[in-house]
């Protein structure tokens, strides 16, 4: 799991919702370079929340210092795959997804990172950015994380920011 949000909190947030369901030990990466590092309106209330006896809602128990880049963590998860195999599921920010795709051989995969996802990922499943029909996307990387796994149908899913506010009722800018 890969965190594109450049807040330090993300990462706890992340680990503690992760342990709250029972999910430990899952590899969390982070965008040091990401985008918006404003805590918005659930980061804090969140990580502050406690139970009726005082003690904390969540327990995040990782060292943000430790958490490595989210590229990084996608290229070795990737590399563990077999071939055709791996989901990517990305929401919101392209940062990570960016990375991944402009990094180059290195001790994790001998494959550039175009190349590493196109023979490891099977699916890819975005959602975020405004798309722009004639672009398929107003972000410029997303024709590129599409492109090396789109060669047959059925193997991308898109969804612009406005599908999440169908359930929610509403998105905030």
């Amino acid at each position: 799991m890969t965190i594109s949000k450049d807040n330090r909190k993300s990462i706890l947030l992340v680990d503690g919702i992760c342990r709250f369901n029972g999910i430990d030990g899952i590899d969390i990466g982070f965008a040091s370079n990401g985008v918006d590092p404003d805590e918005y309106y659930y980061l804090n209330p969140v990580l502050d929340a406690r139970r009726k006896d005082g003690s904390s809602l969540i327990s995040p128990l990782v060292d943000t210092a430790s958490v490595e880049d989210g590229y990084k963590v996608m290229r070795r998860k990737l590399a563990e795959s077999k071939d055709g195999n791996a989901i990517i599921i990305t929401v919101g920010s392209f940062c990570n997804m960016s990375n991944l795709l402009l990094s180059g051989p290195d001790e994790i995969s001998p494959l550039n990172g175009v190349d590493l996802v196109a023979r490891k990922v099977g699916k890819v499943c975005v959602m975020g950015g405004t798309f722009d029909p004639a672009h398929q996307s107003g972000h410029p990387f997303f024709a590129k994380a599409v492109r090396p796994v789109s060669r047959d149908n059925g193997r991308e899913r898109m969804g612009s920011r406005e599908c999440g506010s169908l359930s929610c009722g509403k998105y905030r800018e």
